[in-house]
């Protein structure tokens, strides 16, 4: 694997255990992340996602295991596997949130995403997950906004 790795970052007007929320219940995160989601929330629990809606192939499954579950501050997911409906499989990788309190209630969301291999197949990937992490983390800060009532 190499080290290549996606870092993105937004500032949210929400307080971390809600941002946390976001994260980890699967009925919150269907209102802005993915159409369905699978998450038994603790260290060496499963969070499974799949895709259809957002713009993307249908059918698109990621799925991995909590390595670190820290509730209101970050978790970690280990052995992350993608799950394109072309049948090639990314993976293992490695990404995780972090959270980080600024001001009064807002939030500095912190997605990291790791185990990228090398070559144009991994590229492709690798450009992909870039802009994807920027429109999700848009998402999630459209979302935050309208469910604290700041729009």
């Amino acid at each position: 694997m190499a080290s290549r790795e996606v870092v993105r970052a937004v500032v949210v007007p929400a307080h971390p255990r809600a941002v946390f929320e976001a994260w980890v219940d699967p009925e919150r995160l269907t209102r802005w992340f993915c159409d369905r989601a699978v998450v038994a929330p603790r260290k060496g629990g499963v969070y499974a996602l799949e895709w259809g809606r957002w713009g993307g192939p249908e059918h698109y499954v990621t799925a991995g295991v909590f390595e670190r579950y820290e509730p209101g501050h970050r978790f970690w997911l280990f052995n992350v596997y993608d799950y394109p409906p072309d049948g090639d499989v990314y993976g293992p990788m490695a990404w995780g949130v972090e959270l980080e309190s600024v001001g009064g209630n807002g939030t500095r969301v912190t997605v990291r995403q790791g185990g990228f291999g090398e070559g144009p197949w991994w590229d492709r990937y690798y450009d992909g997950c870039a802009e994807g992490w920027e429109k999700s983390l848009s998402r999630l800060e459209a979302y935050l906004a309208e469910w604290q009532g700041v729009v």
